[in-house]
C-alpha cells in the first residue's frame, strides 16, 4: 500500500510540473513557471527511481534470504 502511495505522489509531481510548463500559474511569470515545472518533474522522476530501486533491493534481499533458508533446511 505504501509503494502505491509513493508512486502516486511521483505522478502528482510529474503532472503538476507539466501543468506549470503548459498552462502556468497566474502568480508567477513564464520563466518561474517553467523553472518550477522542470524542478517538479525532475523531483517526480527522482522519487519514482528511488522507490523502484529500493523495491528492487528489497526483492533481491528477500530472494537471497529464501535461498539461504532453503540451503540450511536441505542440510
Amino acid at each position: 500500500m505504501r509503494i502505491i502511495f509513493n508512486y502516486a505522489m511521483s505522478v502528482i509531481y510529474l503532472l503538476l510540473g507539466l501543468y506549470l510548463i503548459i498552462k502556468g500559474w497566474a502568480g508567477l511569470d513564464s520563466f518561474q513557471n517553467k523553472g518550477l515545472g522542470i524542478l517538479l518533474i525532475a523531483y517526480g522522476i527522482f522519487r519514482a527511481y528511488r522507490i523502484y530501486s529500493s523495491a528492487a533491493a528489497d526483492k533481491k534481499e528477500n530472494e537471497e534470504n529464501e535461498n539461504d533458508n532453503s540451503k540450511k533446511s536441505s542440510e
